[in-house]
């Protein structure tokens, strides 16, 4: 599911800018010529309305928001795996809550039937972007936890398990055996060494 929610963000700011793009080429062949079209200035702060709001959640989904993560980086990575869940939490909350206000201001504009000025398009088509766009928002931050808490451990370098083997007195052959790709490591090297003799 986060997979086509990707592919529906993507594919809806893609077209989103197509249309905005066709839109600003016509806005100026319109004022240079004086064609007097004058839908094309809705046109756009609709299609910069979704934009913005597909982005903010594909953004959500791949952790790309502004952030002071200074803090995280400095903290042991167990403990900043729960400040992050703790995080990730209450924007959960947070975007929940402007979803249903938004649903419900949506709701109230349905019922007044508002409408642009030129086009005469029902406001709801830019209002609805608020509530589908957290909504969208929350699946994606529940997606984000998921997979930071399936994902294993990445396994140690050999030069990094032996560090600290050295510095926390481990004997080497348990930090070894706890980094897989240092045993290959260190097993290639006579072998390498025994080739070059024989030549």
């Amino acid at each position: 599911m986060d997979k086509i929610i990707g592919y529906f963000e993507t594919w809806l700011v893609l077209i989103c800018m197509a249309i905005m793009l066709i839109t600003c080429i016509l806005q100026v062949i319109s004022n240079l010529f004086g064609l007097g079209i004058m839908w094309t200035g809705e046109i756009l702060r609709l299609m910069l309305v979704w934009i913005i709001c597909g982005a903010a959640s594909a953004a959500a989904g791949k952790r790309q928001h502004l952030g002071v993560v200074f803090l995280l980086e400095r903290l042991p990575k167990k403990v900043s795996k729960w400040v992050r869940l703790f995080t990730d939490i209450l924007s959960i909350f947070v975007c929940a809550y402007i979803a249903v206000s938004g649903a419900a201001y949506l709701k109230t504009q349905l019922t007044v039937r508002s409408r642009f000025s030129v086009t005469g398009w029902p406001l709801a088509v830019a209002q609805i972007a608020i509530p589908l766009c957290f909504t969208l928002i929350c699946i994606r931050i529940v997606f984000t936890i998921i997979s930071d808490f399936s994902k294993k451990e990445e396994e140690k370098p050999a030069e990094e398990a032996i560090a600290e083997a050295s510095a926390e007195e481990k004997p080497v052959e348990e930090a070894i055996a706890e980094a897989p790709a240092a045993e290959e490591a260190i097993t290639e090297e006579p072998a390498s060494d025994e080739k070059g003799g024989d030549e």
